[in-house]
């Protein structure tokens, strides 16, 4: 299964704290090769 994921810059310090977090709950739940 082949799956793209677009990451749009965030614009406040906690956007980008939730953008990272959010990138690595779906990396772990992926667990990408």
């Amino acid at each position: 299964m082949e799956l793209s994921v677009e990451f749009f810059p965030p614009k406040t310090p906690e956007g980008e704290a939730r953008l990272l977090q959010t990138r690595e709950r779906i990396s772990a739940a992926l667990k990408p090769a």
